[in-house]
Order: C-alpha cells, then sequence, then structure tokens
C-alpha cells in the first residue's frame, strides 16, 4: 500500500465540516445583525439628544414649543421639517390632532424650524422621528396686559390633555408631560420612511406598540386615534417600554414643561399668579397687594415672584 496515499474525506465527514461552517457564518450574521441595529439604536439616541438641545434653545428664545412638521412630505421636497398651523393649532396637512384629545398633535420633528439639518429628522433606522406635543404648549406668553399669559409658562402640567407616559414592564405612569419624541424602531411598524409620503401599511402585533403610532387617520379632518391604551379615559397615552414583548423596538423620550425649564434654566419663564389681591408677575418681580395693610395703614404688603411660580413675602402686614 501506497503510504503517502491520503485519505479523502467521506460524504459525512463534509457534511460536518458544512454544518459547522454554517453555524459559525449564522452566529457571525447575528451578530453582525445585533451590531447594526445597536448602532443606529444609538444614531436615534443621539439625534434625539441634539434635537432636545435645539428645543430648548428654541424655548428661551420664542417662548413657546414649536409645531410639529408635516409627515406627508419627502425629504427632498420643499417644506419638509417646518412646523405646521399656528400657535396653539398646529393644524394642517401632514399633521393630525387626536381623536379623543384634539389639544394634543402628532406629526414630524420640525428640524428646519429648529435650525437643524434634514437627517436629523429621521432616526437610525431611516424612518422620519415623530413629535407628540400638547398644542397649548405651542402658544407664546405676552407679558402686555398679561395678555395669553396663561399657555405655556402655566399651562397646568396636571390638565388632562397632557400626554401620559406608560412603562409596561414595571406598570410606572407618568404624567404631564408636554411633549414626546418617538422613534418607531427597526421593524417600521407604523412609520413613515424619510422619502415617503404614506404611512407603512404593515401593523404590529404588540397592542402597546399599536399605541405609539397613527390609526383611523381622517385626511380631511387632519385628525386620528393614537395613544389610545384601555383604562386610560380621554387620556394620550404614548408606551415608553416594553421589556416582555419580543416586538416592541420604539424608542421614546419625553418631558414635562417644568422638566426643560429646569433643564435650560428657563424658570423665569414661569409666573406666580392666582393669589387674592395680587396681579400676575414673572420671576423676579417684586408685586403689591392692592390695598395696604390694615396694621400699619400706610405699608403695603409685597411678594417676590421666585422660581416654579412661587410668591414669597417681601414684606407682611402686622397683626
Amino acid at each position: 500500500m501506497n503510504k503517502n496515499h491520503k485519505k479523502a474525506f467521506s460524504l459525512i465527514e463534509l457534511s460536518v465540516v458544512l454544518v459547522v461552517i454554517s453555524i459559525i457564518i449564522a452566529g457571525a450574521l447575528s451578530a453582525s445583525t445585533v451590531s447594526i441595529n445597536n448602532a443606529k439604536t444609538k444614531i436615534t439616541n443621539d439625534r434625539i439628544k441634539v434635537i432636545y438641545r435645539a428645543l430648548g434653545n428654541y424655548i428661551l428664545t420664542n417662548y413657546k414649543l414649536p409645531c410639529p412638521a408635516a409627515l406627508n412630505i419627502t425629504k427632498d421636497a420643499i417644506g419638509y421639517g417646518n412646523s405646521v398651523g399656528l400657535g396653539g393649532t398646529c393644524f394642517g396637512s401632514g399633521v393630525y390632532k387626536s381623536n379623543i384629545q384634539n389639544s394634543l398633535v402628532y406629526g414630524m420633528i420640525p428640524v428646519s424650524t429648529l435650525g437643524l439639518p434634514k437627517d436629523l429628522a429621521e432616526d437610525g433606522f431611516g424612518n422620519k422621528l415623530i413629535y407628540v406635543v400638547n398644542g397649548n404648549y405651542t402658544w407664546a406668553d405676552y407679558l402686555a396686559n398679561n395678555i395669553e399669559w396663561y399657555f405655556f409658562s402655566s399651562f397646568l402640567e396636571s390638565d388632562i390633555s397632557n400626554i401620559r407616559i406608560l412603562q409596561v414592564s414595571t406598570g410606572n405612569v407618568i404624567d404631564g408631560n408636554a411633549f414626546a419624541i418617538i422613534s418607531l424602531g427597526k421593524n417600521k411598524y407604523g412609520a413613515f420612511g424619510s422619502a415617503e409620503r404614506t404611512q407603512s401599511a404593515t401593523t404590529s402585533s404588540d397592542i402597546y406598540e399599536q399605541q405609539n403610532y397613527l390609526r383611523n387617520v381622517n385626511s380631511s379632518s387632519n385628525s386620528a386615534d393614537f395613544g389610545i391604551v384601555a383604562g386610560n379615559v380621554n387620556k394620550v397615552v404614548i408606551t415608553s417600554e416594553n421589556s416582555g414583548s419580543d416586538v416592541f423596538d420604539d424608542i421614546v423620550f419625553f418631558k414635562t414643561r417644568s422638566q426643560m425649564l429646569m433643564d435650560f434654566k428657563g424658570m423665569f419663564m414661569i409666573p406666580c399668579f392666582g393669589f387674592v389681591n395680587y396681579n400676575t408677575s414673572y420671576y423676579g418681580q417684586t408685586i403689591y397687594r392692592n390695598t395696604n395693610c390694615a396694621t400699619p395703614s400706610f405699608v403695603r404688603p409685597s411678594k417676590k415672584c421666585t422660581a416654579y411660580g412661587i410668591l414669597v413675602d417681601q414684606q407682611a402686614c402686622v397683626n
């Protein structure tokens, strides 16, 4: 026998080798997919951070939040990223008011209005970033004659029309939010692609994920269902996480008005109001009661408006 003769692989051995190679390739592809999705998630979160800073600067300059931009405009079209409608209403094509709370509107991040590049209007998965806002916070304050002073800076955070956030896994409910930014994730259920004028027709099997995208859209009245969750009567509810679901992959960012003003040092915008015999005042102002003290009669009591609308006595009457 020729000792130099090399034994050939059998079919079984070849099959085993191919199976091993397939497993290695599958594992590599799976790891690669996870890595890509993680990178896209990071891009999304990084863009949301930039948008939030831009919203803060917008508030400090304009004393209000911007209205959303239209979802039915493509990235290459004129008007992409421009706020739609007037403050307080945000009414117009491509922006949808809630069928249960018409002060809440659903559209796209208004990147052009915020002075941001167009790319920041979309998440890392190529979807338009959703911007849900209470229209009452898109109405500016005017100090002259106290006209409209009761909108952005003092609209009650306990009002039913503010956005409720639900964290399904923990059951946490977070109320009083002025806005929410939503990425509809890599599965794109209900999303608007940056190059698309219409919403994806694919729907999610996760009932909580369904609450974050538009349903029953009425284009003629610019209205739709969103944020409708059983047991939350007259509240628009955005689901921020559902770790128990294999489907839910939305990324949600939200803030109350007070959190925004604290983050951007805008507490001076909150007025002091609702005190008997005192006129409305703003941060840093000292105001005087409409009448003098009984004792001593020549003294007029005064208060100073401090952060978050709190009045502090400066001069009090003698009992």
